[in-house]
């Protein structure tokens, strides 16, 4: 049968949809879960391809929280794999499980036997950083911990002595290093032995102290006396933050580095500004919780507001929104504009009890409060829930009273917020005019020209936008008057539709321009249609041999997934083409000529396709 089916032709494109969106978003997410799943990657490691199992130890690692089997698999491999990189890929798939949980003693012994076994430095290398990285939730044995120490008085490859360095920062930010071990990188501080030693020695130091690794006050002596006399930069700025996180031990840290935020170097007086910051953080919180530090009102205000800036997540648990109620409460409108600010990272809605019951009445309350900070934050905190929570957006209305009240609030900020939230959810044309009318009128200027401001923009949406800002071009107030200025500059140049811009174009006389836009336009669209035009047509083919039940839909298959490879492959030249460079006119014509000739020969395909499937 030579005739597709009319009824083939209409079912095809929804036919296609269906197959896009199953491929999308079940059978893709399904195929990597399956791939990257136990069972795969079993599977995958007993084979003899060595790329292959490497690959699946690698994703064995990613596995969101590998059991005790997946680990067990692990070590396997890590001490009986014949192969050597498997063994490798194994060690550095343990030191990234055990990044994120405590490893069996059996897997914690394979890491230490690697690093005192391993013969070369390529297996050093990967041992060492395996147990660097394993060390953040298991405790590296203190005869590793020297071994790894005793690689930079060995004769090795110049670029395996900064792994170790890197290896026993990250043992020393999870547990206590040794006493020798410091002597050893205080002495190579000192007296640095190869090329870039110094830098990475401070950015090991940066990164114990910053977990929460205590540093000897001889080898603090010794960084503090470094930051006043090295010239470099990379290790100055290391410096500064090691001795920033070393301050509730070492006083010293806070005058240090308050000289050298005159540094005349100002990448290094940036660094000692933050960390003066890092100082005062930690003298403010100490081991406290950034909401215990919020509401403890012994503290100045000032540190009780730097406390709030942490608690700007969404949660619902239920201690830390009595938390920000609380703060809402507070005596200080400081604290309270600040508590307001978090009600928008509260996830509930109107229905919730808690809302009901305990935010919209707190929120209520500060709208009618005494201080015109605190009504703003009230309103502004309305507006986030109404604007960002579509539970809100569809009761907006349960708020009406509240907003008319605001928008006869005396502080005119209030009143901005809540007529812009009125005419927001304004149920109709005529309302929104009315209040924009409404708002024209207000007797303050900084009111009427935030007015005036949002008629220029098309989301406005009103039928008396040349009226109104005919009278705000005639008010009194001339910082009024230019607002509606740019108003209605910002209008006649608002993005309008193709067909417009384009006789826009041909009345300004811009023909080149105009051409290049319906070129570029016209290459763009052409791919689109001929991709689609040739899948729906195969799809129809599809469902013609399938409704006949003849075997020719397999070569049917077959074709689309050639049809579809080459719409990729043009995807592609036209993602490289997107890429280009700022071109001129005749360069844009070459580029338009090349894609052109793709789209020749991707039509052509198509054509020479569709014989196949016809018959």
């Amino acid at each position: 049968m030579r005739r597709t089916p009319l009824i083939a032709l209409v079912i095809a494109p929804f036919a296609l949809y269906a197959v896009v969106m199953a491929w999308n978003q079940l059978l893709l997410p399904l195929s990597a879960k399956i791939w990257r799943s136990e069972v795969s990657v079993r599977a995958r490691v007993a084979t003899g391809n060595v790329p292959m199992r490497i690959q699946a130890l690698r994703e064995a690692a990613s596995l969101r929280e590998p059991d005790a089997d997946v680990v067990a698999l692990l070590v396997h491999h890590a001490r009986q794999d014949p192969d050597a990189p498997v063994r490798v890929q194994a060690w550095r798939s343990l030191g990234a499980v055990g990044a994120g949980q405590a490893l069996p003693d059996d897997a914690q012994q394979v890491l230490a036997e690697a690093v005192r076994d391993a013969q070369t430095d390529a297996l050093l290398s990967a041992a060492i950083e395996a147990t660097g990285q394993a060390a953040a939730k298991n405790r590296v044995p203190q005869d590793v911990v020297l071994r790894i120490a005793g690689i930079t008085d060995e004769q090795r490859l110049a670029w395996l002595y900064p792994r170790a360095i890197d290896a026993l920062a990250a043992i020393g930010a999870a547990q206590p290093l040794p006493d020798p071990v410091y002597e050893t990188l205080r002495r190579e501080f000192a007296a640095p032995r190869r090329p870039g030693q110094r830098e990475d020695l401070a950015r090991a130091f940066r990164t114990i102290a910053q977990g929460g690794g205590q540093l000897p006050a001889p080898l603090l002596d010794d960084l503090a006396a470094a930051l006043t006399s090295e010239t470099l930069n990379r290790i100055r700025v290391p410096l500064i933050y090691a001795l920033a996180h070393s301050s509730p031990h070492y006083p010293r840290a806070r005058a240090l580095l308050a000289e050298t935020t005159r540094d005349a170097q100002r990448d290094v007086a940036r660094a000692a500004e933050h960390g003066l910051r890092i100082i005062e953080a930690e003298a403010l919180f100490g081991n406290r919780e950034p909401m215990a530090v919020a509401l403890d009102r012994a503290l100045p205000v000032e540190s009780r507001l730097k406390a709030m800036g942490p608690l700007k997540v969404n949660r619902r648990d239920a201690e830390w929104r009595a938390g920000v109620l609380a703060l809402a409460r507070d005596a200080e409108p400081r604290i309270v504009v600040a508590a307001l600010d978090l009600f928008k990272h509260i996830e509930g809605g109107p229905d919730d009890a808690f809302d009901r019951q305990q935010l919209l009445p707190q929120l209520d309350a500060a709208m009618r409060h005494a201080d015109p900070r605190v009504r703003r934050a009230a309103f502004a905190a309305l507006a986030d829930l109404l604007r960002d929570y579509g539970h809100y957006r569809g009761q907006a209305e349960e708020f009406r009273a509240q907003l008319e009240a605001g928008a006869q609030d005396p502080d005119a900020r209030v009143r901005i917020t809540a007529l812009a939230i009125l005419i927001r959810i304004a149920p109709d044309a005529e309302a929104r005019d009315a209040l924009l009318e409404r708002a024209l009128a207000d007797p303050d200027p900084f009111v009427r020209s935030n007015l005036v401001g949002w008629l220029g923009s098309p989301r406005t949406a009103t039928g008396k936008r040349d009226a109104l800002l005919a009278r705000a071009l005639a008010d009194p107030d001339a910082n009024v008057r230019r607002a509606a200025e740019a108003a209605q500059q910002q209008w006649r140049k608002r993005p309008r539709s193709w067909p417009v811009e384009g006789w826009k174009l041909w009345q300004a006389g811009e023909y080149k321009k105009l051409g290049l836009t319906a070129l570029t336009a016209v290459t763009i669209a052409a791919p689109v249609v001929v991709g689609l035009a040739f899948f729906v047509y195969f799809m129809a083919r599809l469902l013609t041999y399938l409704a006949q039940r003849r075997w020719r839909a397999l070569a049917t298959v077959a074709v689309m997934a050639l049809w579809g490879t080459a719409s990729w492959g043009l995807f592609l030249l036209y993602f490289v083409a997107g890429h280009a460079h700022t071109l001129d006119g005749w360069q844009l014509f070459q580029l338009a000529g090349i894609l052109w000739i793709a789209i020749a020969l991707y039509a052509g395909l198509g054509w020479g396709l569709h014989y196949a499937v016809r018959r």
